[in-house]
């Protein structure tokens, strides 16, 4: 059975971005798929201090906090999902945190040449919510989560830039992943 990382990065609980991130992961479980979804707002993790120690060993030297479970989590599983709320044309805070903390996965990969070994079979989706269907407020959001997929060696197969009413589109975008396909094309707020 296939095991899903989802990200929630909003610090509303069912608020939009939870219920779109929900639909996604409803949709995946149709097609066979478990997630294990990481609140972030609910998390303790400390800011990335820039300190250069992941540059040397690929490992953080933070004292372990809300990141422990993530880098176990990140490393163990094929299938992923972003989800944020769009705030000033971006992702959230946390989410912006949490990949931050991502930096000695970055080391690995292009500092210490270790890509992750299943770098071919990973996959993930990026969803975004914004207050507006205006995709204006989407580019700078997808261009953070693009690069954080690719320095994690996850390819992501599209994305969903959503207004709230968004929900049967995210749904079927799960069941497209698990098959390793992005959102639907012809769906509203499809990202290539």
């Amino acid at each position: 059975m296939a095991n899903i990382v989802a990200f929630n990065g909003s610090p509303r609980r069912g608020g939009n971005t939870e219920l779109l991130l929900q639909a996604a992961l409803r949709g995946a479980g149709q097609a066979g798929a478990t997630a294990q979804v990481f609140r972030l707002n609910d998390l303790s993790i400390r800011p990335c201090q820039n300190c250069g120690a992941c540059e040397k060993t690929g490992r953080c030297v933070l004292p372990e906090d809300g990141m422990k479970a993530i880098y176990e989590a990140l490393d163990q599983a094929d299938f992923f999902v972003a989800a944020t709320p769009i705030y000033f044309a971006t992702i959230s805070a946390q989410m912006k945190l949490m990949m931050d903390r991502c930096q000695p996965l970055w080391a690995r990969k292009y500092l210490l040449k270790q890509p992750h070994p299943r770098a071919a079979s990973r996959k993930g989706l990026a969803l975004g919510v914004g207050g507006f269907k205006h995709r204006n407020f989407w580019p700078c959001a997808e261009k953070a989560l693009n690069v954080w997929f690719t320095c994690l060696d996850i390819k992501r197969l599209g994305g969903l830039f959503c207004h709230a009413k968004a929900l049967l589109e995210a749904e079927e975008a799960g069941r497209r992943l698990m098959r390793g396909e992005g959102p639907a094309p012809d769906a509203e707020g499809a990202q290539p």
